[in-house]
């Protein structure tokens, strides 16, 4: 279902996230020329093609999941990624001082089959057709990742 290898921790990657992010939403696009990105970018498309998963491009993207009230998932989650035949990986800098975990789901309002809780310098492989959803952040630090989609 899901795919774990451990990339280790680069502090220039965390650092990137948090001066490129500042008061922006949960998930953003990246697409400049840093050298942190570009090397997260490289490290992806090695990653994917070790997998022999197929891609004609990979998007960027940093996100933050900041400490949230209440339980249940944010707005907008569980969901999927489009398209559906591609596959995206996370890999996490700071998963916070609690971490939320990464829920599969067996469908969009279904039961959780699988969970992985982060860890730093870990990155989970995802199918786009999974339904996932993470819970709010019920710590007091961000939750902090680099995602990558193969296109």
């Amino acid at each position: 279902m899901l795919e774990i290898e451990d990339w280790g921790y680069d502090p220039s990657w965390l650092e990137y996230v948090n001066n490129f992010h500042p008061g922006g939403g949960r998930v953003m696009r990246m697409d400049d020329d840093h050298p942190a990105r570009l090397a997260f970018e490289q490290r992806s498309m090695d990653a994917f093609t070790a997998r022999n998963i197929p891609f004609s491009y990979i998007k960027t993207y940093v996100s933050i999941q900041k400490p949230a009230e209440g339980g249940g998932y944010d707005p907008g989650y569980p969901h999927q990624h489009v398209p559906l035949s591609g596959t995206s990986l996370i890999h996490y800098l700071d998963p916070g001082d609690k971490p939320a975990p990464l829920h599969v789901l067996d469908g969009e309002e279904g039961e959780v089959i699988f969970e992985y809780v982060p860890e730093v310098g870990k990155t989970v492989f995802m199918p786009h057709h999974i339904w996932h959803g993470v819970p709010k952040n019920q710590g007091t630090t961000n939750r902090v990742q680099m995602i990558a989609s193969a296109i």
